[in-house]
């Protein structure tokens, strides 16, 4: 693999592009936007871990009623 894809992907792990720039930069590198996706899937970098500082997450609640 290209080393200006792998200094790209940590880039991005470590937070220095967000998301979409980093596709951006991948489809250039990669010659497209197929390209792109099919590393990105090859880095797996579509995966975030559910403690991702990045992430706000919430469990919401919501009252039913059941109509009969």
């Amino acid at each position: 693999m290209d080393q200006k894809i792998i200094d790209l992907y940590k880039k991005y792990t470590k937070g220095l592009v967000d998301r979409r720039e980093f596709l951006k930069e991948l489809a250039t590198i990669a010659g497209g936007t197929t390209a792109a996706l099919v590393l990105l899937q090859e880095l797996e970098a579509q995966t975030v871990s559910k403690d991702d500082p990045r992430l706000h997450t919430e469990y919401i609640r919501y009252s039913t009623r059941v109509l009969q």
